[in-house]
């Protein structure tokens, strides 16, 4: 359920944002805080309707393949958190950069690491339940 707000919200959200970007018009706007404030609210629902039609207990994980699955997922979301803030890091913040010439490019670039991290984790953890754990 994650991963289908994740991707409802940033992807129409970035397919605005990121030729404004590129075109070096790109600011914060309200768009960015109404996003973010949406899918605060839209998340905790979207996983109790989930919950509520599976009939399972409140979040709790069950066994040691449930465990293994999430602790994978993670790892795998901070991989790509990492490696995508060393990779942005290292070529905007240089002198020269594109975070230095356009405002909002740094917060647009870093948000686009987070969603991208939390994709991931949740293409693992759909992927390990797929194959079994």
């Amino acid at each position: 359920m994650s991963l289908l707000t994740t991707l409802a919200l940033y992807v129409p959200y970035f397919a605005f944002v990121w030729p404004e970007l590129l075109a070096g018009t790109a600011t914060i706007g309200p768009a960015l805080v109404l996003l973010i404030v949406v899918q605060a609210v839209l998340l905790p629902l979207s996983l109790w309707v989930w919950r509520r039609l599976e009939g399972g207990p409140e979040g709790a994980l069950t066994d040691e393949r449930d465990r293994a699955i999430a602790l994978r997922a993670t790892r795998t979301s901070y991989v790509v958190l990492a490696g995508l803030g060393f990779t942005w890091g290292s070529v905007l913040l240089l002198p020269g950069g594109a975070a230095l010439a356009v405002p909002g490019t740094l917060l647009h670039v870093a948000l686009l690491s987070f969603v991208l991290a939390e994709v991931a984790g949740n293409i693992v953890s759909l992927w390990s339940y797929h194959r079994g754990g």
